[in-house]
């Protein structure tokens, strides 16, 4: 099979596949009005200022403490403004857009997983004799990944879960470059984009122990620069982190005794202590790789909603770790998340059926990263 000529062409040509996959899946949702796109783009007016018609409290700086419902970091904000200045018409840019940065971070993954820095596109170069099965497990796992990346991007149009996601791929990237201030200045931009993001500090672990110190205050940085003018100006804001959402009956905190409505004030705090731990225990453990992976399954398993563009990011989470850290022919983490989850939430009626899922594939993810025998991944060449 990994000499078939077909199979070599598939392989060599994966970027595109995926492009294509991209673009497939989310043809079905053109037409859709479903989504976050108008508190995104409200959210981004009232930050220079602008108000819509429903809102009347202050914005700017203190725009977190007026609406604690808005979860999306500044940094995505000034980054959707190129988008809020072309009007409500721009719905489908942003989807087209987030497409875009779903399928720079499959490539990303590819270039840190490839270890020569490079992605493999060349269709018209000579047909080599066989793929390696490891680049057979990118493709595979890399059409999963657009697959479940479709949601975030083309239904909840979610600018800010896109960026972060693609900050920590970039990191990674970094990471495998030995480049530890770029390192830190991304996961620094992805807390900028998504609260969810700040237990990711210790995938820098990854770096060299000389780069440590530089690294980790890049990272410290940026995120001040971001959010320290919010906090100075309304300290209010700190209260801004409690969920919007009703608990599913699908979540894992129905499983033990939460009621419906509204979630539970303490749901962001254990949200980021336990992935904080988690993700700390897997980078003294040599597992960066997993960090991402697992600090998005916590956010699963204590957050209150089911949406399905949680999946999303965490499949490319777990694309990481099935890639870079295992360099496996067979994406199993990448496969199993999605199917968990995503297709779950199709095929199982009962949702507390859905929420044991839930439950074993977060917690499967948790522990298979921070307990299985990997080899520390070597740098890569990016010159």
């Amino acid at each position: 099979m990994l000499e078939s000529p077909i199979v070599v062409r598939a392989v060599r040509a994966r970027t595109i596949i995926w492009l294509f996959v991209l673009a497939a899946v989310a043809a079905r949702y053109v037409g859709r009005s479903d989504g976050d796109w108008e508190e995104i783009f409200d959210a981004t007016g009232l930050l220079f200022g602008v108000h819509g018609p429903i809102h009347h409290l202050p914005g700017g700086l203190h725009l977190y403490a007026s609406y604690p419902e808005f979860q999306f970091g500044p940094l995505a904000l000034i980054a959707a403004v190129p988008l809020w200045a072309a009007g409500w018409s721009a719905r489908w840019l942003a989807a087209a857009a987030m497409l875009g940065i779903g399928w720079a971070s499959l490539v990303l993954i590819d270039r840190a997983a490839s270890g020569t820095g490079s992605a493999g596109t060349d269709v018209g170069a000579a047909r080599p004799a066989r793929v390696e099965p490891a680049e057979l497990g990118r493709l595979v796992g890399g059409v999963v990944a657009a697959v479940a990346w479709v949601p975030l991007a083309a239904r909840y149009l979610h600018i800010d879960d896109a960026l972060a996601v693609l900050a920590i791929v970039g990191a990674v990237v970094a990471i495998r470059c030995e480049r530890g201030v770029l390192a830190g200045l991304l996961v620094g931009a992805a807390i900028g984009c998504k609260p969810w993001a700040a237990p990711m500090m210790p995938m820098l672990a990854g770096l060299p122990r000389t780069q440590w110190r530089r690294a980790g205050a890049a990272a410290v940085a940026a995120t001040a620069a971001v959010w320290l003018p919010f906090l100075i100006a309304a300290p209010s804001m700190v209260r801004a982190g409690s969920p919007q959402v009703d608990v599913s009956d699908a979540s894992v905190l129905r499983l033990f005794g939460v009621p419906g409505g509204i979630g539970p004030g303490w749901v962001r705090s254990v949200q980021l202590v336990v992935a904080g731990m988690c993700a700390t225990v897997a980078a003294t453990r040599g597992r960066w790789t997993g960090v991402a992976l697992v600090v998005l399954a916590v956010r699963i398993l204590v957050d209150p909603g089911t949406f399905e563009y949680y999946t999303s990011a965490l499949v490319v989470a777990a694309l990481v770790w099935d890639t870079v850290a295992r360099s496996s022919a067979v994406p199993v983490a990448t496969v199993c998340a999605a199917l968990a989850l995503d297709l779950a939430e199709v095929v199982v009626a009962s949702a507390t059926a859905r929420a044991v899922l839930r439950l074993g594939a977060v917690l499967g993810l948790v522990g298979w990263v921070t307990c299985a025998p990997i080899r520390r991944p070597r740098p890569i060449d990016c010159r």
